[in-house]
């Protein structure tokens, strides 16, 4: 029946609900912004923290299961809720990697890394990968076992 089918989409959905008033400007509107359970909404973003390591292919890997990238960080703002997110989980794999030929940092997205933005430490050899400690980025061999961030578009209701 119609009314049950409701009262499960209302009582699977709400817990994961998330509201979020736009400011008032004409193009925006209030709206609410739906996020899976576990993760966090932030802006039109939601995010996921894992709690498990993996290398940085294994951790891409599990964001596509989740119909989901690993991170890419479009500013400052956002680096500073992934540093509240990460608090005391300092080693985290973010979706950079050097991409051969010519050895340039390159997002998941396929967008190139501003150096201006995000200022990067370590190598930039052909086995390299990015992650987070803090405000840093560093890079890594793409073998070592981290822990890492998905972020998706959350859906809007």
């Amino acid at each position: 029946r119609p009314s049950q089918i409701l009262e499960v989409l209302y009582l699977t959905l709400v817990p994961s609900l998330q509201q979020e008033t736009y400011n008032s400007s004409p193009k925006k509107r209030s709206g609410c912004k739906l996020c899976p359970r576990d993760w966090l909404l932030h802006g039109d973003k939601c995010y996921w923290l894992s709690k498990e390591r993996k290398d940085w292919t294994g951790s891409r890997d599990d964001c596509s299961r989740k119909s989901s990238r690993m991170l890419v960080i479009q500013n400052r703002e956002e680096m500073d809720f992934i540093q509240d997110v990460v608090q005391d989980a300092n080693y985290i794999w973010i979706g950079l990697k050097v991409i051969l030929p010519g050895g340039k940092w390159t997002w998941v997205d396929g967008s190139p890394l501003d150096p201006v933005r995000f200022s990067l430490s370590g190598s930039a050899a052909g086995n390299s990968c990015g992650w987070i400690r803090g405000s840093q980025v560093l890079s890594e061999t793409c073998d070592a076992e981290l822990k890492w961030i998905c972020q998706k578009e959350a859906a809007m209701i």
